[in-house]
């Protein structure tokens, strides 16, 4: 995922509702992962891939609680914590997937 709200110079320069909308939209995807994540317990041979991604999604959820503060604090100093979050949750997937092939030899798949 591209960072939301990369290079707005200040809060007046980007639209509250759009940010919103996609911070709700990232929310949902990171509640119904993480309900995915609570009801599947990683194999102990996939336990580096399933941290890197709960790790990811937990960022993502810090990233989109982050844009809503800073929709409702007019904080572009929160915009820039949930880009930096969101870029830390893109290179926890990235881990994921660079271990995933290693997992993949330690389970036999």
């Amino acid at each position: 995922m591209t960072a939301i709200a990369s290079g707005f110079a200040s809060i007046e320069s980007f639209d509250p509702d759009a940010v919103d909308a996609q911070a709700q939209k990232l929310q949902r995807w990171v509640d119904s992962e993480t309900e995915w994540l609570d009801s599947h317990p990683s194999d102990p041979c996939y336990a580096e891939t399933y941290a890197s991604w709960s790790s990811g999604v937990t960022l993502y959820g810090q990233t989109a609680k982050l844009y809503r503060q800073a929709i409702a604090e007019r904080d572009t100093t929160k915009l820039t914590q949930g880009d930096e979050a969101m870029t830390q949750g893109n290179g926890e997937f990235q881990e994921m997937l660079d271990a995933k092939p290693i997992s993949d030899d330690a389970c036999g798949t």
